[in-house]
């Protein structure tokens, strides 16, 4: 009897620390902007502004990132970690910021480990930056501070003698479909198909996701379809599925999936100011120019790793309100030395609108020195069209806008 009381008390326990979790984040989120569950109070386009942690048994087949020294602090935070990355560019380009040297986002991450029977079962996981939007930079400091990824994760305990996982995720987080389940470009100069193929990265809501019997990877979410740092009481606009499998062969590894993605988000068009394809902020943060739209999504993605070699991509089309859209992306990499990688990648999207298209095809040369420095050069050849007729474009109708971009990376994890 008296065992069995304080297994209750300390489960209630930590059902109260998953509580008070969940209620600083919405604490924290909320400095941002609040938005109410009518759909008539989402932000308007003409005034709104604008790496997940390793957790017990990943759901997905990318490896777990180095641990982290523990920090050891008093009371509650006695197991918290702390680590982030400072992004530092130069960039040479016959169009936009050109021979110049600039700091491209500080992030610093925050998690905090939730233990049950001194086994961790979920974290609290906070990501905070300063950065520079991309072709917007003040290359003298920081233009803006945003909170990234924000969530609270926990072990759900179902299925646990099937070598079956169930997480269940509340709080800011990467949409789990196409390649961003497995592959995070934050940090990276390229980024995947996202900022032309969803006009977002991560969104507020709820997500469970897990594995079943060792093998099945899936992700099911809820969200809110208005970018990260709006909170919405009630995350019903964006609905995203993805299966996944990962197959090992005498040929490599083989992490194949399939995803649905439904939902109000960003329209997303050639970028007015620059004339090319929008890019989104390490951070995610989303400035939805021409407001928001339905959009469907049926997302192909696979990864392929043999011995030295990796190869990636996503294959994304479907429908923005009535207009038929598609795109690809896919990226190589080989490693031909210890810490020397040459890569090489293509990325092509159709707005769907006349004949408006962004490619951009890139090749260059990562150098690592262990996890930590990484230092990444990278040549870009970027093509972009504007509709010949467009509702969203019509002061730039037929125009062409071709550049070629030269950019350093130095890249400090800490």
């Amino acid at each position: 009897m008296i065992k069995n009381i304080a297994q209750l008390l300390l489960i209630r326990r930590n059902h109260r620390r998953f509580l008070i979790c969940v209620s600083f984040l919405i604490a924290l989120m909320s400095g941002s902007r609040f938005c109410s569950a009518d759909p008539s109070d989402l932000p308007d386009a003409s005034t709104t502004s604008a790496a997940a942690p390793a957790q017990t048994d990943l759901p997905t087949a990318a490896p777990a990132p180095a641990s982290k020294p523990t920090i050891v602090l008093p009371s509650a935070l006695s197991h918290l970690l702390i680590d982030g990355a400072l992004d530092l560019r130069f960039r040479n380009s016959n169009s936009g910021l050109t021979n110049s040297p600039y700091v491209q986002s500080v992030e610093l991450d925050l998690q905090e480990p939730l233990d049950y029977h001194q086994v961790q079962q979920g974290s609290v996981f906070v990501q905070m930056f300063g950065e520079n939007p991309p072709d917007v930079i003040h290359k003298y400091g920081i233009k803006e501070f945003a909170v990234g990824e924000a969530y609270v994760s926990y072990r759900l305990p179902v299925m646990t003698d099937t070598d079956s996982t169930a997480y269940v995720k509340v709080g800011q987080f990467p949409l789990p479909v196409g390649l961003m389940a497995t592959y995070d470009t934050h940090q990276e100069i390229l980024q995947s198909l996202y900022p032309e193929g969803l006009g977002e990265r991560t969104d507020w809501g709820a997500s469970i996701d897990g594995r079943f019997y060792g093998v099945l990877d899936y992700n099911f979410a809820v969200t809110a379809g208005t970018g990260p740092g709006n909170i919405y009481v009630i995350p019903d606009r964006v609905v995203s599925f993805r299966l996944g499998r990962l197959f090992l062969t005498q040929y490599g590894d083989f992490n194949v999936g399939g995803s649905l993605l439904g939902g109000r988000l960003p329209v997303t068009e050639v970028d007015p100011t620059t004339g090319f394809a929008p890019m989104l902020p390490p951070s995610g943060k989303v400035t939805p120019k021409y407001g928001y739209e339905e959009k469907s999504r049926i997302i192909g993605d696979g990864q392929w790793t043999f011995r030295n070699m990796t190869a990636r991509g996503e294959a994304m089309f479907g429908t923005d309100t009535n207009t038929r859209v598609l795109g690809s992306f896919v990226e190589s990499e080989y490693t031909f030395a210890p810490g020397l990688a040459a890569v090489f990648a293509n990325t092509y999207w159709n707005y769907g609108r006349g004949d408006s298209t962004s490619s951009d095809i890139s090749g260059g040369l990562n150098i690592s020195y262990g996890r930590d420095v990484v230092v990444r050069t990278l040549y870009e050849f970027q093509r972009d069209v504007i509709a010949n007729y467009s509702s969203l474009t019509s002061p730039l109708a037929s125009s062409v806008n071709r550049r070629q971009i030269f950019t350093v990376q130095f890249l400090l994890r800490f």
